[in-house]
């Protein structure tokens, strides 16, 4: 188990294929995820990681969705892996 969350974007290629950008280490209870995607994609999600929390967003989790523009946010906790889409979030 990783102590500290880490995050990158999730991107989307034009062939639908989803590759990432950079992969980021942060605090035991944060991730400054740099929206940066390669080169030919475009942004789709971001991912992070809660190690010692559930894999529900918190409010600021909401925020650097709503913020970024982000589709989906995708959060693993120790036992779980999900993803949300924003209302309205095409």
């Amino acid at each position: 188990v990783m102590p500290n969350e880490i995050g990158f974007s999730l991107c989307k290629l034009p062939s639908g294929k989803l590759t990432h950008g950079p992969i980021v280490t942060g605090t035991p209870v944060s991730v400054g995820i740099p929206v940066q995607c390669p080169s030919g994609s475009s942004l789709y999600g971001l991912f992070h990681t809660h190690p010692d929390g559930t894999p529900y967003p918190s409010q600021q989790d909401v925020k650097s969705q709503r913020l970024t523009g982000a589709k989906v946010s995708c959060i693993q906790s120790d036992k779980a892996l999900k993803c949300f889409r924003l209302k309205g979030a095409r």
